[in-house]
């Protein structure tokens, strides 16, 4: 079988595991739902605590200077991290959290070291494994211009991987590739289907107007305040594809905010940084208690502001996502159901989590794809790229 170089060492690093087990037992479960932790959450703290642990054997199996879970791409270190027979989880619309292993063997053992008797828990069988999908993802990164691949994620609802085409009969000659790189290719877990591409949503404070027009017209959305130590700067982060660098950036009265510094719309992030201009008082968001650093769940409920669509809910479609907009590839990317309109571009997007609601930042809201789901960048990603931090 033949992978790309990142999911080989993956395949490495990934050889002995030790039997993971949830931090959160099933007699703590009844006591902690009944501390009022709201469903939805609830399975976010199971799956939390078990991608948790299998970082953890990972460390154990392997030497740990040679895993870095928080200072690298998130997508990429938890490719390394997952069992050979995981094959992804996902909440359903009932709010109870479904979990797959490759082979009945293997979900039979899982299930009885994990919270077996948790009544929000199910274990199914799947065909193929999550760290396989990733690497044909991996594969497919890079011909995304040769084959009119417009956009390909992960589908754990359905244990598959969905690929976006502009010309749907380029379908054989992609399979054709991927054949030729990858022994018993699990063509029947790959969904084709043709879509228009993803879009530009183009046309201060978190969810308000940032603009590159001094008259103030709607523009962009507001991501989040950030602090940069090394410069002792404090700004905003917004979407990097509706500015550039140098360029001077408003908000809704016409009033200069700052300064785009730094921007970045290639790799994983389309973003840009704005420190604010003499006269903007930075002030602390309460908006975001801290940003999301683990993978993420499907069916995770997400939240979103925009100046155009405003405040929305939705839920997780994919946490592993890879488009192509204006001939650049962006790969690890977030796909929510949230709606996507012209303006909302750079909006945050959102969850809440644990017994007190807390506000936890994904990322900031780019593009939209043919059915107006909001595509966005990690805020993890963005920071590490800009030697940034969240400022609350």
């Amino acid at each position: 079988m033949k992978f790309t170089k990142k999911s080989i060492l993956a395949l490495f690093f990934s050889i002995v595991f030790i039997l993971p087990i949830f931090t959160v037992s099933a007699a703590e479960n009844k006591s902690t739902l009944s501390d009022s932790l709201d469903a939805n959450s609830y399975c976010v703290s199971l799956y939390s605590s078990m991608m948790q642990s299998f970082k953890e054997d990972f460390e154990v199996s392997n030497r740990k200077d040679m895993f870095a879970f928080e200072d690298s791409d998130i997508v990429q270190k938890y490719e390394e991290i997952l069992p050979d027979e995981y094959a992804g989880a996902f909440i359903d619309d009932k709010n109870i959290l479904h979990i797959k292993f490759v082979g009945e063997s293997n979900t039979k053992k899982y299930k009885s070291i994990f919270a077996a008797e948790d009544s929000r828990v199910v274990y199914e069988q799947a065909n193929v494994s999550l760290k396989m999908l990733l690497a044909i993802q991996d594969m497919l990164d890079l011909v995304m211009n040769d084959f009119d691949i417009a956009s390909t994620m992960t589908d754990e609802i359905n244990n598959g991987l969905k690929i976006g085409l502009l010309d749907m009969s380029r379908k054989e000659e992609i399979i054709k590739y991927l054949s030729e790189n990858i022994l018993e290719l699990p063509v029947n877990n790959l969904f084709f289907e043709e879509v228009s591409g993803i879009k530009s949503t183009a046309s201060a404070a978190p969810g308000t107007n940032i603009s590159d027009k001094s008259s103030g017209a709607a523009h962009m959305t507001v991501g989040y305040n950030a602090y940069k130590a090394s410069t002792g700067q404090y700004g905003v982060v917004t979407a990097g594809h509706g500015t550039s660098v140098n360029q001077k950036m408003y908000n809704s009265s016409g009033s200069q905010i700052g300064t785009t510094s730094l921007r970045q719309f290639s790799g994983t992030i389309d973003a840009a940084f704005v420190p604010y201009a003499s006269g903007f008082t930075p002030i602390a968001s309460s908006d975001f208690s801290q940003i999301w650093t683990i993978p993420m769940v499907a069916g995770q409920n997400t939240y979103k502001r925009g100046i155009t669509s405003g405040y929305n809910t939705g839920t997780l479609v994919s946490g592993s996502a890879t488009g192509t907009y204006d001939g650049q590839t962006f790969t690890n990317q977030v796909v929510a159901s949230n709606l996507q309109q012209a303006g909302d571009s750079g909006g945050p997007l959102w969850t809440k989590i644990g017994n007190n609601n807390t506000t936890t930042l994904y990322g900031i809201a780019t593009f939209a794809d043919s059915n107006n789901q909001a595509w966005a960048s990690y805020a993890y990603n963005i920071n590490s790229a800009f030697g940034i931090s969240l400022y609350k």
